[in-house]
């Protein structure tokens, strides 16, 4: 692997985690607290965040982008899909199973960083159509997100399975997917504004999720063995076995490269929030997010060589 893709995944890596201090010096402050985090969290799911997910796909994309470049949402959504299968069959090793940690567990193996560091090393790897494949592919992904990964938190309870899949998130992909497909578009001047309410989600998040790792830090060394088994799933065993798969599947040269590279992420930064929302383990999702995306700096540029 080349030493400047290496570079770029650092100093994504480095910028993310200037972020996460942020929240923790607002912990250490007492601008943010415990009980106040969760306020905070709530707004950025579930106000937030839908802004950014209805104004990325309907401020970006055209339905004549839908039809002919179906093929990328698709293969968004199915890696979840087939994440989330492999989380089921690896789930029983997990050793502590409250039904908190197992609800992490599963959201953390469905769910990786499906945008923010791929578009970077995409971007230094294949730049121009790739790059736009990898938006249309996100589409998929931030569906996945908020229909599977919120769907396996629920376990067999198929009350909170349906609870869990009405979010609002879920919502705004759906009105978004709905709208580009309507013959009338709204003012230029709409989206931009739902897209600014959208800019605020990502660095919130971020601080926010800094804030929750901070918060948890006495409980980093809880049951290492289930982290240790956690984190070897998340960034080594799934990428290992999509990759796998990949090599019998006929697609395109621009999707395969993308999923390629989509299939060796570590956890998504944003999953702590989401596991707080819809009843997670929090302080299992902060561990993980630490030890899959600093662990990721060795096995992404080592997978990626060998897929590439």
């Amino acid at each position: 692997m080349n030493f400047d893709v290496f570079l770029k995944v650092v100093l994504a890596v480095i910028e993310t985690f200037a972020f996460f201090a942020l929240g923790g010096f607002a912990v250490e402050r007492k601008m943010v607290s415990a009980e106040s985090l969760k306020g905070f969290s709530r707004f950025a799911i579930n106000v937030l965040t839908p802004f950014m997910v209805f104004a990325s796909i309907a401020g970006k994309f055209t339905r004549s982008d839908l039809q002919t470049a179906w093929i990328y949402p698709v293969l968004g959504f199915s890696m979840i899909l087939f994440h989330a299968m492999c989380g089921r069959v690896l789930l029983p090793l997990l050793r502590h199973r409250t039904p908190e940690r197992q609800a992490t567990f599963m959201h953390m193996a469905a769910v990786n960083n499906f945008i923010y560091l791929p578009i970077i090393i995409i971007g230094y790897l294949f730049p121009g159509k790739t790059v736009a494949a990898l938006l249309f592919c996100s589409v998929g992904s931030t569906f996945g997100q908020w229909t599977v990964g919120i769907a396996v938190m629920a376990g067999n309870d198929v009350k909170k399975l349906l609870k869990n899949l009405i979010s609002p998130n879920s919502v705004a992909v759906l009105i978004a997917v709905i709208y580009l497909l309507l013959p009338w578009k709204l003012p230029a001047g709409m989206i931009d504004f739902t897209a600014r309410i959208g800019d605020l989600a990502i660095p919130l998040c971020l601080i926010l999720i800094g804030a929750s790792v901070w918060i948890s830090r006495s409980k980093w060394t809880e049951h290492l063995l289930d982290l240790f088994y956690t984190t070897f799933i998340r960034i080594v065993l799934i990428p290992l076995m999509t990759l796998l798969l990949l090599r019998f599947i006929p697609l395109p040269e621009i999707a395969r490269n993308v999923a390629l590279v989509l299939a060796v992420m570590p956890a998504s930064s944003g999953s702590v929030l989401i596991v707080r929302e819809y009843g997670g383990d929090v302080d299992f999702a902060g561990q993980l997010i630490l030890s899959t995306t600093l662990l990721g700096l060795i096995t992404m540029p080592l997978l990626l060589a060998w897929a590439l």
